[in-house]
């Protein structure tokens, strides 16, 4: 009975010290935020969706990239996002996150059969519903992956549980991280990219992990498909880190052998993508604005002057600190555009509606700027390189992103062309928040503090408005609840708690789908470091629970 009673003990203890080790907690915020996203999803919804969807379906099903084939799908709404070439009709946005939606198509396959859809509205119960919801709803743990990223270099940089669990909470709901993770677009995978750009930077130029370098060659060569901006960024990071970091050229010459292979692969991954587009769209990028109707009778040079025909100014201030409608001036270029194409990028209604800017939907990020007041402190001084980082590489892919003709994201009417740099910020935000609470300035401690607390607050509500005012599911024509902060004091009663429910949760009874996700994942993950341990410790294996993260 006494054997038996310790060895309870044992476990418990175990069980015990497993809830508070820090692979639980990473596994718990983890689960969380993917949990919160899935369930948020509500399918396909609208041409940014369909265009890219239906082109992982043509490469799964006819190897090729043509979606004409699905034009008798109810879910075929891929008009204006599509381009006629060669008789087929192509998303002009290319097939890079297509391809990497793949894996999210054949799983879905798998288990498409599982998901419940009775909150779905009944008119959009096709055959093929559950299998669409089912892979928009999973590819929420792109953006769930990068956020863990960004909270694993948090820790890493302040070593405090409280800023970097505060801080990811403030990313992962209080920012449009959350309003587009359910959404089929590339932004989920710039906030994963840009997450991994973070970390390798800071190893590389805070621990002079030199190897990591090839990490970012990698992802540059894989943007170049993605997005164009991000491409840009990503040659802009490279070269900076170069300049910063003259032993990395010393570092690659003494091992050759693995930079000729590792350049190797992003020659080869460069010449496939571009092979790849001069033989489905005649041109070497993949992205083909410049082939869509409204732009027919224009030449190249043309196109190009419109594509980034945004004025920088006001539109800069508007992109960061907007509150409400877009003024007149940040329109001026339509004034010497073509009227088709002003209706195509639905300009009318751009003027309509109220226009939130970064730091207004996420005032929380502005306080990062309070770091430059301390720019000889010793404690931060050692963090410049990645807080200069942060701050040149937000403000770099705001600027080229605002010169794009619609740079208020079509009919979205948002900031979805920005949210995801603004991820960056928290970096700088973390470090000036750790100097602060460290402070032994009790005034300046509390006054800091409530900042934070109310722009949090702010924040959290801004990113919720952001989840309900987006589309219902299968472009039924309506948003979920159209409402915006200023429409919050009028018309928060005028909802039931059903509609706010459905508007933020529709997909909530298949929640334990991203929880059994989360669980494999930990399972595997527990797996590994036991392997890694018992083959690093052979005479003294780890338990899996004495293992260190």
């Amino acid at each position: 009975m006494k054997k038996g009673n310790k060895k309870n003990n044992k476990i418990t203890t175990i069980f015990f010290s497993f809830l508070k080790s820090e692979i639980f907690i990473n596994w718990l915020v983890f689960t969380i935020i993917f949990t919160v996203y899935f369930c948020s999803s509500v399918g396909l919804i609208n041409s940014g969706d369909t265009p890219q969807f239906f082109t992982t379906e043509a490469l799964l099903k006819n190897k090729n990239l043509d979606i004409s084939v699905f034009s008798r799908d109810p879910h075929f709404f891929v008009f204006p996002d599509i381009i006629n070439y060669n008789n087929q009709i192509l998303s002009m946005r290319g097939y890079m996150l297509s391809l990497f939606m793949i894996p999210f198509h054949l799983l879905s396959y798998s288990i498409k059969g599982l998901i419940n859809i009775n909150n779905f509205p009944q008119e959009i119960r096709s055959a093929n519903f559950p299998y669409e919801l089912t892979i928009v709803s999973l590819y929420t743990v792109i953006t769930a992956f990068g956020l863990m990223i960004i909270w694993k270099l948090i820790k890493e940089i302040t070593n405090s549980k409280y800023i970097s669990f505060f801080l990811i909470i403030l990313l992962a709901f209080g920012t449009y991280c959350w309003k587009y993770s359910a959404y089929y677009t590339r932004h989920g995978l710039i906030v994963l990219f840009l997450s991994i750009v973070l970390y390798c930077f800071y190893y590389i130029l805070l621990k002079n992990q030199l190897s990591y370098f090839l990490i970012l060659l990698i992802l540059c060569v894989l943007s170049f498909g993605l997005d164009l901006f991000f491409f840009i960024t990503m040659i802009f990071t490279c070269f900076y880190i170069f300049v910063s970091k003259p032993k990395i050229y010393n570092f690659y010459l003494k091992n050759k052998r693995k930079l000729l292979i590792y350049f190797a692969i992003c020659v080869l991954i460069m010449i496939i993508e571009i092979s790849l587009n001069l033989f489905f769209y005649g041109s070497i990028t993949a992205f083909q604005y410049n082939k869509l109707s409204i732009f027919t009778n224009l030449s190249r040079t043309q196109i190009i002057k419109i594509l980034f025909s945004t004025p920088i100014l006001p539109t800069f201030f508007i992109v960061l600190f907007g509150f409400g409608k877009i003024p007149q001036s940040a329109f001026d270029n339509y004034k010497f555009i073509p009227k088709n194409i002003a209706i195509y990028n639905s300009v009318d209604y751009a003027k309509m509606y109220n226009f939130f800017g970064v730091f207004f939907i996420t005032p929380t990020l502005l306080v990062s700027f309070f770091i430059f007041l301390f720019t000889k402190n010793k404690s931060i001084k050692k963090y410049w390189p990645i807080i200069n980082y942060s701050f040149i590489i937000f403000f770099v892919s705001i600027l080229m992103n605002l010169k794009f003709f619609n740079f208020w994201g079509g009919n979205q009417y948002d900031i979805r062309y920005f949210y995801s740099y603004s991820i960056s910020l928290v970096i700088p935000l973390a470090i000036f928040l750790n100097y602060v609470f460290k402070n032994k300035n009790i005034f300046y401690k509390y006054f800091i503090a409530i900042i934070f607390i109310l722009s949090y607050i702010f924040s959290l509500i801004m990113g919720w408005l952001g989840v309900i005012n987006m589309y219902k599911p299968a472009l039924t024509g309506e948003r979920r609840i159209w409402m915006d902060i200023y429409d919050l004091p009028r018309n928060l009663f005028k909802h039931s708690f059903k509609e706010y429910l459905d508007a933020t949760f529709m997909n909530r009874e298949n929640f334990w789908i991203p929880v059994i996700f989360s669980l494999i994942f930990l399972s595997i993950y527990l797996l590994y470091k036991k392997i890694k341990s018992f083959f690093q410790h052979k005479k003294q294996p780890a338990t899996f629970f004495s293992i260190n993260i």
